[in-house]
């Protein structure tokens, strides 16, 4: 398959309070990296490539810090979008470099995850598998409070 045919996705920042110029997400379907573009001149602005599977669905917090992907390798994880803002008890890393990991690896599905979405708030972040569970995820713990729901 040649790369201009696979499936590409591409989630834009949403937040129109947030000062920071506006951000693209784009990946494609196949690929485990994904492109963070900055608008409007769609010049890459980072590339974030630790998880070791295709990606299925990326989604940013309300306040457009944040970035969220899910994974065929059974992770979700959560991305500083500019990283000199890092996560409540994180340290801020430069912004230079591709290939960036992760700020947090959330483990637990015990195959694939094919999406994800935040909490209004943007503490929280929920992930559904492929092994029929939904699984809720404190960002800043980077743990699962609760239950998986079936």
């Amino acid at each position: 398959m040649r790369p201009s045919s696979l499936p590409l996705s591409v989630q834009p920042t949403t937040s129109p309070a947030d000062p920071a110029p506006p951000h693209l997400a784009s990946r494609a379907a196949a690929e485990p990296s994904i492109h963070l573009h900055s608008l409007p001149s769609f010049s890459l602005h980072r590339t974030f490539s630790s998880h070791t599977g295709g990606i299925s669905d990326v989604a940013f917090s309300a306040d457009s810090t944040l970035l969220a992907s899910a994974s065929d390798d059974r992770t979700v994880r959560v991305w500083e979008v500019d990283p000199a803002v890092p996560l409540v008890g994180g340290t801020a890393r430069p912004a230079e470099g591709k290939g960036e990991d992760a700020a947090r690896v959330l483990q637990g599905h015990l195959t694939a995850v094919f999406c994800v979405a935040w909490s209004p708030r943007g503490d929280l972040v929920a992930s559904g598998g492929v092994d029929e569970t939904v699984r809720v995820w404190d960002v800043q713990k980077g743990a699962s409070p609760l239950s998986p729901l079936c």
